[in-house]
């Protein structure tokens, strides 16, 4: 799980790896996260979340561990309530930088 009061990296979905990493950002805890994206992305602050699930354990490519989705929900067409992922998180990560190899 996301730790609140923690340092916590996150890349948005991107169709590459490079593209996403080229936008990542720190920030001192999950809810400066969230507002975050919120401003920049233009989602409704109440419909972003993290999933207590965690998508993967380690990615070595970027050096981070404990990885989360950062998803948004929204209601379709059909009235339906859905959530998407909008990007990836971790409050455990090596370093900022990052290189394409």
């Amino acid at each position: 799980m996301i730790l609140e009061n923690m340092p916590v990296i996150f890349r948005p979905h991107r169709g590459s790896l490079a593209a996403a990493m080229s936008e990542r950002c720190v920030f001192t805890c999950r809810d400066q996260m969230l507002r975050h994206i919120s401003c920049v992305y233009g989602y409704d602050l109440c419909s972003l979340y993290v999933d207590d699930s965690c998508y993967s354990l380690r990615d070595d490519r970027i050096g981070w561990s404990l990885i989360y989705l950062v998803m948004c929900r929204f209601m379709d067409s059909d009235g339906v309530i859905r959530s998407y992922p909008i990007g990836w998180c971790s409050n455990e990560f090596t370093s900022f930088d990052w290189e394409v190899t």
